[in-house]
């Protein structure tokens, strides 16, 4: 074989991750000749990044196939480029890796009720797992019965928490959001609410909904005295994205 050929397969970008944080980027490009290429990774403003190549025979035994793999710092800014230059092309060609190339993005789970009793402190949980980086935002939102959307809690009565991000035997990272309140009548009475995520990895958050909350009346309670007079009945209805 004498004239240059391109490479003939370019493999999506693969990503895994160690337990120290950082993104190891993969890139293959398959059947291409001459042997001679050159691959660099590099940042936005041409820092150029450690990397190795690996030159092996294609299955044709006639031209060559490369792997090149890079390992990204936890303090670098997104987009990073690869960039590969061959005889075949005038012009070398790149790829551009953005942050939301990250295959690891937030699953939400439902939301649960704990403690919710009238006028006493009360909690919205959700689990968010299978993120990195560490950096979602939690918004909760609420639906008031009789209205037809959702609007911001109000942060005078209603608290949001997150608690510390865990991390997984998949390198990746886990926390629960909460929303510490507490119901009244007739403000709480038949409400929905909404927890959005929204993560760099995501290009549109994500939700989950509860309700309507059911809370049982004050006069209502004296039926229940031979259980326990301060319970309130709250249901979990509607969950969903």
């Amino acid at each position: 074989m004498t004239a240059a050929v391109a490479p003939q397969e370019i493999e999506p970008v693969r990503y895994s991750l160690s337990k120290s944080g950082e993104v190891r980027c993969t890139l293959t490009l398959k059947r291409f000749y001459p042997s001679d290429i050159t691959i660099t990774w590099h940042t936005e403003h041409q820092t150029e990044l450690n990397s190795d190549g690996k030159l092996a025979k294609s299955a044709d035994g006639e031209t060559f196939d490369v792997t090149s793999v890079c390992t990204l710092p936890r303090s670098l800014c997104f987009p990073v480029y690869v960039t590969w230059e061959h005889q075949s092309a005038r012009q070398p060609q790149r790829i551009v890796l953005k942050r939301s190339d990250l295959p690891w993005r937030p699953q939400i789970g439902d939301i649960h009720l704990s403690n919710i009793k009238l006028k006493a402190k009360s909690t919205l949980q959700v689990k968010i797992s299978g993120y990195f980086p560490e950096a979602p935002t939690v918004e909760w939102y609420k639906k008031k019965m009789g209205t037809d959307r959702f609007v911001a809690v109000d942060i005078n009565n209603y608290e949001s928490v997150i608690s510390e991000h865990q991390r997984p035997s998949d390198n990746t990272y886990s926390c629960t959001a909460s929303l510490l309140f507490t119901p009244t009548l007739p403000e709480d009475q038949r409400s929905e609410f909404m927890c959005r995520v929204r993560h760099p990895s995501l290009e549109q958050p994500i939700e989950r909904r509860i309700g309507p909350l059911q809370i049982t009346e004050p006069e209502m309670m004296n039926q229940q005295e031979t259980s326990d007079p301060k319970e309130v009945n709250c249901q979990e209805q509607g969950t969903g994205v």
